[in-house]
Formats: C-alpha cells, structure tokens, sequence
C-alpha cells in the first residue's frame, strides 16, 4: 500500500489539502474516490472543488454512501430500510419505539427526573448497529466494550439475537438493506473499489468494520492518502479507536499539518493540556489565530447569545441541552439544533418579525413559506405566485397579495394561529415575537459530538457530564481517554471567542474542566 498519511489539527485545512491532492489525481486522468465521515463533509469536499460539472463524483461520499454505490453495482439497485420500517418491525413483534421526556419541573425550575430520551426499541438497534461496527456476533453482545451496550430490560436483552435474527428475515422478505448491513454486505461480499486513487478523510472516526472496508478498498491503488486527527477520535460509543491512526501512520508517509489558521496558540495550549493529564499523545502545531479563551457565568450566558455573531452552544449530553434550550426559549432567541426552530419555523418567524416592524426587504421564501403555512391559496396559485413574485419585496407588495384577514392576524397579540406549526413551534415563535426579536440564523445548539467537524466566531462551552458517565469512566481506561478528547474538540471549535461556563441550568451535572483555564500552558 503506497499511502500518505496526515494528521491535522483544528483548522490545520485536512479537507482543503485532501481537495488539492483530488483534483491532482483528476487533471492527471486517474479515478478518484473521497470518503468521509458525515454527508455534510462530503457535500463541503464537493462544494470545494473546481469544474465540479467535469469531475466523477461516484465515489465521492461517506463510507455507506460508497457501500451503496458498490452493492448496487454488484446486486442491482435495492432499497434502503428506513427509521419507519424499524418502528413498525419494533411494533409488530411488541417493542415500545416512542422517545420519553425529560420531566421539568416548573415550581422548582429544573429538572427533577430524567428518563430515557431513547426509546427500548432505539436502544436494540444501536446495539444491534454496534455488533456490525465491531464485526461482534450477535450473540456475543455482552463482550462490546461498557459504552457501547446500552441499559435493556433483561427480557429484551435475554431475546436480543432472536430479535435480531427476526429483522434481518424482515430485511431480506422485503428486499431491503439497512446502513448498518450496507457495510456488511459490502465487507462479506469483499466489494473492491474501482478507482485509481483512494482518499480517506475524517480516518480518526471509522470503526472496526469500517477500518476493514478501508484495508480492502486500499488494495492496489495508485496512491492512497489518509487524513485524521487522533485527538478527535471522540466516537467510543460507536466503536472508533485512536489505534487505527497508529496502525495506518506506521505504514505510510506521515506529516503534521501546520498552522492552524483557527486556534490562538494559547486556546491550543489548552485543549493539549486535557490531552496530557490523561496520559495521551499531544502534537505540538503552530497556531496563528486569535482566539480568546474566556470563563463567564451562567447570568452572563444570554448577554453573550445576543451580542456575539455566528454563535454555537455547546453541552455533553441531551440532558444539559434541555434546560439550555428551554433559557434561549423563555427569551425569545431563535437558535437551530437540538431543541431548535425548524427552517420552516424561521422563514414563517422572519417574515412576521419583517410584516409588524415594516422592516424591508421581505424575500419571497419567507413569504411564500407564510402563505403555504395558512393555505391561504390552493397550490396552484403558490405555483404561480413562486414564478412571478420578485425575489426581494416591499410591504406594498405584501399588502397587494394579503387576504386582509390576515393582515389584522398579523397584527394581533396572537400572529401564528393562523398557521399550520405545532403548538410547540407556535409557542417558540409568539415568544419571540413578545420579545420583539429580529430574526438571526446563527445560532446553534448542539452536543459536543454533534458539533465534530464543525467551527464558529463565538463558542460557548458548558462545562459537565452526566454521574452516569462519570461512573462509566471510572471502570475503563479507555472510556475515561476518549472523555477528554471530546472536551479537546469542544475547546477547538472557536475562530474568535471560546466562552466556558462552569454552572449548568441542571442538577444533573458533574464538572470537568475546573483548572484548565487558570492554569499557564
């Protein structure tokens, strides 16, 4: 295997590096492939590239987006099972599929009980999902690693193979094939890639399945090339390990990117230090940003929101999201991501916030998105009116195509109730509208996991985990490692402001960080 390998810290351009040696690779006549991590990723590398038009782009997608690609050319084309063909498998055999809640509790202003925001019938397929990932029989469950079995009843774990035995009739009755199986089947039927050379981008997340599909796919290529930032390997639950950036960099020619163009030196210097004290390998890199690291507190936390651009919230778990969510909500903020306003949601708000402040211009989606929402028009006319409105209009404009019932609705304390949102997304919306809020779309609200990949001007970082996930770190080594690579990559998401609050909206929560800013690195 002739491979060049990279590892590229926050900001270091992996992808834009990943881009140049692709394009190379094309004007020189060979087939390219480009694999990452997430479709988002795969969508950026795709935006990148020049005379997109001129490229082949058939192997330019995630590892299941290229598993489709090989299985259908070997099988035909088939049909991928969806979340619904689960749901109504979990139904007919007697597997609860509805998601609970966490419970608020409004007199004391917290949460006071937490369930399970998964659902049973989620948990056995993440299990059955992280058997294939680990390449583990699935009657040998119990020997995955801690993290990644989630709690079952002891009924559905005892009858666990039988369920899954079941599925897979289900899959194979229907002519189906689910993400999971699609690395599978690409891995059992040994399914080769047919390009010339083979770019492996995000390398750091890859489980054990897929880390096998990447010792196939890099047979006798013409060059292969590897990205990857060990630190970030932050996916234990799932199955990555930092070891498969060892096995690949002992086998190629390796480099260190540098400079981070994102990162000030002393915001790096810091996310390193999380790395040292839990006894792992720390690249030292030139850094020439500017970003500052700052503590604030909690009171300070909507001041921040409000007056900083291009902002991403950051917290553990789904736990500490809830009761972070529920403060942007009682102040009016819009603010996508977890617990967030829907684009739909956004473009009815902007256009509302827009018609009450006489604020121009108002552009025709947000105004066709309004009219749709109230069935205002058959379809027919919103066909037309999408060809001949302008794209930017004037209130005039508005006032001429307005049924005047709506115009007072518009005006009134009550301007969604027209609409077809949930009472959920209406409440989001006639709150902010109390507040007077003008629309912004750069705010987002996300799990420290979600936000991988990922960068912003203004990152603010809760700081806590879960007792759950403090006793898990307390039996495994490795679980206690890959917890302080996800604060590494939490630290590393800002280009400007990185603001860390130690309190969290919850009672639920256990600090980790307290030290790393006082300290001199």
């Amino acid at each position: 295997m002739k491979c060049f390998a990279m590892d590229g810290g926050p900001g270091t351009g992996k992808t834009t590096v990943c881009k140049n040696i692709f394009m190379k690779a094309v004007k020189k006549g060979y087939s390219s492939a480009y694999e990452t991590f997430r479709r988002n990723m795969a969508q950026d590398f795709i935006d990148r590239l020049e005379d997109v038009d001129k490229v082949d782009l058939s192997y330019v997608s995630t590892t299941h987006g290229i598993c489709y690609r090989l299985i259908s050319r070997e099988l035909g084309n088939f049909e991928v099972a969806t979340k619904k063909d689960w749901k109504d498998f979990c139904k007919k055999i007697g597997i609860p599929v509805n998601s609970e809640e966490l419970i608020w509790d409004e007199t004391q202003d917290k949460i006071t009980h937490i369930t399970e925001l998964e659902s049973t019938g989620a948990k056995v397929y993440t299990l059955y999902a992280n058997c294939v990932n680990m390449l583990v029989d699935f009657d040998k469950w119990y020997s995955l690693p801690p993290s990644m079995i989630p709690y079952l009843p002891e009924k559905v774990r005892n009858e666990f193979p039988t369920i899954v035995d079941k599925w897979v009739s289900y899959l194979e009755s229907t002519e189906k094939i689910d993400f999971p199986m699609m690395l599978y089947k690409a891995y059992e039927l040994k399914l080769e890639l047919p390009t010339d050379v083979y770019i492996a981008d995000e390398f750091q997340d890859k489980t054990k399945i897929q880390f096998e599909l990447f010792k196939l796919w890099s047979k006798d290529k013409e060059a292969v090339v590897v990205a990857f930032n060990k630190p970030q390997t932050i996916y234990r639950f799932w199955g990555t390990d930092p070891e498969y950036c060892d096995w690949v960099k002992e086998r190629s020619k390796f480099k260190v990117l540098s400079p981070s163009w994102r990162l000030s030196q002393e915001v790096y210097n810091k996310a390193l230090y999380l790395l040292k004290i839990s006894g792992q390998e720390a690249i030292n890199i030139e850094c020439v940003g500017n970003t500052i690291i700052k503590e604030i507190h909690l009171n300070d936390f909507v001041k921040v929101v409000k007056n900083f651009s291009d902002v991403m919230i950051l917290a553990r778990t789904n736990y500490h999201l809830l009761p972070i969510a529920k403060i942007l909500i009682e102040h009016g903020i819009p603010f996508f991501g977890r617990f967030g306003w829907s684009d739909k949601q956004y473009r009815i708000y902007s256009f509302v916030w827009k018609y009450r402040n006489l604020y121009e211009p108002i552009y025709k989606h947000e105004f066709l998105e309004y009219l749709k929402s109230t069935k205002a028009y058959p379809k027919a006319t919103l066909e037309f009116f999408k060809k001949a409105i302008p794209a930017k209009l004037n209130i005039e404009y508005v006032n001429n195509y307005l049924p005047s019932t709506h115009k007072m609705i518009l005006k009134s304390d009550k301007p969604f109730s027209n609409t077809d949102l949930t009472d959920k997304g209406v409440e989001k919306l006639t709150i902010a509208i109390l507040h007077n809020t003008p629309p912004r779309n750069d705010i987002f609200l996300t799990t420290i996991h979600g936000s991988k990949g990922l960068e912003a001007n203004t990152v603010i970082v809760f700081d806590g985990i879960t007792p759950k996930i403090q006793d898990s770190l307390m039996k495994d080594k490795k679980d206690w490692q890959n917890e302080y690579r996800v604060w590494f990559v939490a630290l590393t998401r800002a280009k400007e402001y990185c603001f860390i609050i130690r309190e969290t909206p919850t009672g639920f929560s256990v600090p980790f960080l307290p030290g790393v800013l006082n300290e001199n690195r």
